[in-house]
């Protein structure tokens, strides 16, 4: 919470009002010309864009800009910026994103008043940054070739566009913190270390200046720490607060217009879900509806690596994201039981939590594994670039001159072609796949058991995984696997396998920004949950997990497809006695809720999660939070009421 750093200054002032309350983020509907709510040296970063002098019209009438003279602009800007120095620690930064002003055929150029303002303030201008904004701002992008056309296409009359800004970073005096534990991602530094920064404005709705969120995260990403406090004293629609929620940090915004205040509490609402107990909720402040809230109706689950492998029964990412920044913070370690597909994990890593992930099952520890291991440019590059080139060749000899894969390999690399997999070893293959399609599978299959680096070779391996089914002779839907028989067509495989690694490669790389402002760890590993002996008493700060659900969903029969197929793979990547059955239906048993008769299933089940429960309390922290995301099943016609059963387990394990 921010309480530690809200209250009253050594200065005196009238409070402005608290509107908007979450963990990360607190929105004040006041003038910034008196901060009164913050401590002295209480904030970590400020991040802002002040109002244009004379142009834009923010509604609302002691608005700083509008109906003032230049010099009256600056005197009241200021008192913001005085306000701004005062409230920020020592050696940490001042990032203003400003621009000038033509007014009367006078060039106001505002960032060299700010400057000569800040520094007056005893700030040094450390870095200066442009900002190239293609189209310009909304609206207004054209009017300087408008009346130079129109009004006065003469020599000498020219009105140019401005489509530049200038982002200042200024330094209080002091040291700056490092800490070399909190090392930056190289793509990351390579794409922010330019002094023009080419990005679009933003288009949000209602708001006449909004800026684009990638520079303060950016900003925030480069000046600050997971544990600062981040501050925006020209709020606007909550830019800066959402790419701080974003990116894990706890932010505090000022904005002067309650219409504004709306809609930054509207968007931070639905991206960190309803207020906090405890915290004053009321009508003004959109979006606290509990049981509305957590439905997260056409929300977006496909961003980043969420969507690289089809999994049976996984939960959506924006419930473990609000769980998470409810109840952790950056750098502290979150557990997941039952990672299945790996959604908790992506999650925790994008906001800088370590996590473990923990599967009994093959197939997800692969799944969550490729989704949390960051893969740099290069090697990116080599998986949609080289790799696909030589295996569409390989393939197109297969294809053309009816070759086995062997011997399309063999006439082009020759010894060098390496080992050759057997024939996929599950029974009826041919009845699966057409032999065209084996033919193919097999190739692609030779070709990535070429790659050296291990984590390209997994990833490369997760995206054959992911089309099996799609050019398989296998209904659609999710269950047990049935051939149907009237998918005879050749399916092009090359081309799926193609679009499946491309997507993916887009995937990390949006994964890859997310993760680049931390450091934080992600570690998978194959195992039960009834036996956390690989950790220590009270080491995790958070689990959050999705058990499975009860004989309802054949998890491993469903992706007997790739089990089977990777075998062998998955027979190498792990010591003998650490792999569970591959066979799906033996699998299947293994896992806590797999089919056995229905007999003692439910019982069965009962007696596992109750020592899951025992291991999950021995391993958290005292006085931190366990969530468990479950359903209530229906088995033999009878509503098993897990949400009131899982209660009392964890009241019995010490919850």
């Amino acid at each position: 919470m921010l309480r530690a750093h809200l209250g009253h200054s050594r200065r005196g002032g009238t409070m402005a009002k608290l509107f908007y309350q979450s963990k990360l983020t607190t929105i004040f509907c006041g003038d910034a010309r008196d901060m009164t709510e913050l401590h002295d040296e209480s904030i970590g970063l400020i991040v802002t864009s002040p109002p244009y002098w004379d142009l834009k019209d923010y509604s609302e009438d002691s608005q700083i800009g509008l109906g003032q003279s230049y010099k009256e602009y600056l005197v009241e800007l200021g008192k913001v910026l005085a306000e701004c120095v005062r409230v920020l620690q020592p050696g940490r930064f001042f990032a203003l994103v400003i621009g000038t002003r033509v007014s009367d055929g006078d060039l106001k150029h505002i960032p060299r008043d700010v400057i000569g303002l800040l520094n007056d303030l005893g700030m040094t201008l450390k870095k200066e940054i442009i900002w190239v904004k293609p189209k310009g701002t909304q609206g207004l992008w054209q009017r300087g070739t408008t009346q130079y056309l129109k009004r006065k296409p003469y020599p000498g009359c020219a009105n140019i566009n401005i489509q530049h800004e200038f982002i200042l970073i200024f330094q209080k005096p002091g040291e700056f913190p490092v800490r070399k534990d909190m090392a930056l991602a190289a793509d990351f530094i390579k794409e922010v270390s330019w002094s023009v920064w080419e990005l679009p404005v933003s288009k949000v709705k209602g708001h006449p200046a909004p800026f684009p969120k990638e520079i303060p995260r950016r900003l925030i990403q480069m000046f600050s720490y997971p544990d600062d406090l981040i501050l925006d004293p020209f709020l606007g629609s909550g830019t800066t607060c959402l790419a701080a929620a974003e990116l894990g940090r706890r932010s505090v915004g000022y904005e002067i217009s309650p219409e504004f205040c709306r809609m930054a509490a509207e968007a931070l609402s639905k991206l960190e879900g309803p207020l906090l107990e405890g915290l004053a909720a009321t009508e003004e402040i959109p979006g606290v509806d509990e049981e509305t809230d957590w439905e997260f109706v056409g929300a977006d689950t496909r961003y980043a690596t969420h969507d690289f492998h089809r999994y049976s029964s996984k939960f959506i990412p924006q419930i473990a994201n609000r769980l998470l920044m409810r109840y952790s913070s950056p750098g502290e370690t979150v557990l997941d039981v039952f990672c299945g597909s790996g959604t908790t994990l992506v999650e925790a890593k994008m906001l800088g939590r370590n996590v473990i992930g923990l599967d009994l099952n093959p197939l997800a520890w692969l799944i969550s594994k490729v989704k949390v291991t960051n893969l740099p440019e290069e090697k990116l590059r080599l998986a949609s670039g080289p790799f696909l080139a030589g295996l569409e060749r390989h393939i197109n000899v297969v294809r053309i001159g009816r070759k086995s894969y062997q011997l399309a390999l063999w006439d082009d690399l020759g010894e060098e072609s390496g080992p050759f997999l057997p024939a996929p070893c599950f029974p009826n293959a041919d009845q699966w796949f057409q032999p065209q399609v084996i033919q193919e599978l097999l190739t692609i299959t030779a070709h990535i058991r070429r790659v050296g680096d291990t984590d390209l070779q997994d990833f490369l391996i997760c995206a054959l995984s992911a089309i099996l089914r799609t050019v398989s002779n296998a209904a659609s839907g999710f269950g047990n696997l049935m051939i149907d028989k009237s998918k005879r067509r050749i399916t092009d495989t090359f081309e799926r396998f193609r679009r499946q690694v491309m997507a993916m490669c887009e995937g990390m790389r949006e994964f890859n920004v997310r993760c680049s402002w931390s450091s934080a760890k992600a570690q998978v590993i194959l195992g039960d949950a009834r036996n956390l002996n690989f950790l220590a008493n009270d080491a995790v700060d958070l689990i959050v997990t999705h058990p499975p659900y009860i004989a309802a969903v054949p998890y491993a029969e469903y992706q007997k497809l790739s089990l089977n197929w990777l075998g062998e793979y998955f027979q190498e990547r792990f010591p003998s006695e650490a792999v569970p059955s591959l066979q799906p239906r033996h699998l299947d048993r293994q896992i806590i809720g797999g089919q056995r008769s229905q007999k003692d299933v439910v019982e069965r089940y009962r007696t596992d999660m109750a020592v899951v429960f025992r291991e999950m309390f021995r391993v958290l922290k005292p006085g931190r939070v366990c969530c468990v995301v479950i359903g209530n099943p229906v088995v033999k016609g009878q509503t098993v009421p897990l949400n009131l059963e899982f209660r009392q387990m964890a009241r019995a394990a010490g919850f």
